[in-house]
């Protein structure tokens, strides 16, 4: 598991413990779930009809707790809530099915007189089981890092309050007015959209124009709008590794690595302190600001090791005599410091150091090469001529009709992908030894570059290689937030057509 991740886990457990650990749980006879990074929390299987859990929960009382069903933090509290509601004897509000549920079952879930009403306390309604626009965009910047996105690109939430509650998500290519209007009438809090909007410097938002007009109704509407652009292109799963899979393409690499920069933000400071100072002076630099590394704090590497010296007449040592050569118990100490409290943790460190001139290294940090980058190149599954290959991306794309430069009898082993319109991968391609690049669309001069590099180009249209990974992004969404409604838009269409 990840660090940081959120999840709730289900636990089969009779005991109840430490349930009084936590004050909501008091309320439901001391029932409740497990969070991970928190106190351990339990539920008993006999109060939970099955048709909450889609049949997931443990069979046995001895599974432990890798073996059980793990759910998201809001659907932990969906739980929660309906086990309350059912320990009240009241009715619980669902539109799920209850098919699979047996008799006693069905009676928890569902209420046979009509005229009971469940009046939840206020901090057992809805909003306690919302999801905020903050915790989608979250899972989506875990999905496709901004890191990745273009220094060009315009990236992340573009429009709304991340405060806000979303019951549905809508995704598309493009946010059109029609899209927009689609968002609107399915009460969809938040459009996620490929090409983003505001993509070049605003200074004036009005009705004067179509995308002012829009934007202008969705914040009536208190719709939000994010945009994961070319971070979801280079993403490891995005749009462009979903193209390789497609075509089952082997041997995948980044057509462009992205280089090993210098983590301008964080530095590693290491000192060496007498065994007994030691924890004094880590103690000083974590109350700095250091030894922070994510969700964590007070982080740090410690080694015992043997300090030697040799003080002048004119020095002062802490540990030993002047005109001595001394051998002294260390601790090497080390801890990640972030670039804006760097002065700060070396003040506290000189301070609480027992020597006269400790000896400090601060060790600016870089990134590691992780393989990320930008499109994608790899083997096909076999050698096939650029027609055969331009049948089979016609035939898994669902585009009947494409364009394409080069011999059609042309040998392709090796394949360049770069989605959307980006020709200026060609280049890229073409040092990679592939013999032809995959985009969406070119310039009349790229593919002119093309014939002249001896490389074929396949042009199965801008909207036919992204449009399908926003529907998988949707899928996505509604496996991370099964309680969010998420689709994608029914009104885009290609505005490209063919005779």
């Amino acid at each position: 598991m990840k660090s940081g991740e959120i999840l709730a886990t289900v636990i089969l457990d009779a005991s109840l413990s430490q349930a009084s650990e936590i004050p909501r749980a008091a309320k439901i006879g001391a029932t409740s779930f497990h969070c991970v990074g928190n106190a351990p929390r339990v539920v008993q299987r006999d109060t939970i009809p099955r048709c909450w859990t889609h049949g997931a929960l443990p069979t046995r009382s001895n599974e432990s707790i890798p073996d059980c069903a793990k759910y998201s933090r809001h659907f932990a509290r969906f739980l929660l809530r309906n086990i309350r509601a059912t320990l009240r004897n009241t009715p619980v509000h669902t539109d799920r099915n209850h098919s699979d549920c047996n008799p006693t079952e069905k009676a928890s879930c569902m209420t046979t007189d009509v005229t009971q009403t469940h009046r939840p306390n206020p901090d057992e309604s809805d909003t306690a089981c919302s999801v905020q626009v903050r915790h989608v965009c979250q899972f989506l910047q875990e999905l496709a890092p901004l890191a990745l996105a273009e220094e060009w690109d315009n990236v992340g939430l573009l429009l709304g309050d991340e405060a806000s509650s979303v019951n549905r998500i809508l995704t598309c290519l493009t946010l059109t007015p029609d899209v927009a209007e689609e968002a609107i009438q399915l009460g969809a809090k938040l459009v996620v959209t490929h090409h983003p909007v505001l993509f070049k410097p605003v200074k004036k938002l009005n009705s004067s124009s179509n995308e002012g007009r829009m934007l202008l109704k969705l914040l009536r509407h208190e719709v939000a709008i994010y945009s994961p652009h070319t971070a979801y292109d280079n993403a490891p799963t995005g749009i462009n590794q979903q193209l390789a899979d497609l075509l089952e393409m082997k041997e995948i690499t980044p057509l462009r690595l992205y280089p090993t920069e210098p983590l301008a933000d964080l530095s590693k400071i290491v000192t060496y302190v007498p065994e007994q100072q030691h924890e004094e002076v880590r103690r000083a630099l974590w109350d700095a600001g250091a030894g922070g590394i994510g969700s964590y704090r007070e982080c740090s590497f410690n080694v015992r090791g043997i300090g030697t010296f040799f003080g002048l007449e004119d020095s002062h040592p802490a540990v030993g005599e002047a005109g001595r050569f001394e051998q002294v118990e260390e601790v090497r100490v080390e801890v990640i410091c972030p670039a804006n409290r760097l002065e700060t943790a070396l003040s506290a460190l000189r301070q609480s150091h027992p020597y006269e001139v400790p000896a400090i290294d601060v060790l600016p940090l870089r990134t590691l090469p992780d393989g990320s980058g930008a499109g994608r190149f790899g083997r096909l599954p076999q050698p096939m001529t650029l027609m055969e290959l331009n049948r089979l991306i016609g035939e898994r794309l669902h585009q009947p009709s494409m364009q394409f430069v080069g011999d059609p009898s042309l040998l392709i082993e090796k394949l360049g992908i770069a989605c959307g319109a980006a020709a200026e991968f060609l280049r890229d391609a073409h040092r990679a030894g592939c013999q032809a690049l995959l985009t969406g669309e070119a310039r009349f001069h790229a593919c002119l570059e093309a014939r002249d590099l001896g490389m074929a180009l396949l042009l199965p249209g801008h909207y036919s290689t992204e449009r399908p990974a926003m529907e998988e992004l949707a899928r996505r969404l509604t496996t991370q937030f099964p309680f969010i409604v998420t689709t994608a838009s029914q009104r885009e269409h290609d505005p490209v057509r063919t005779a």
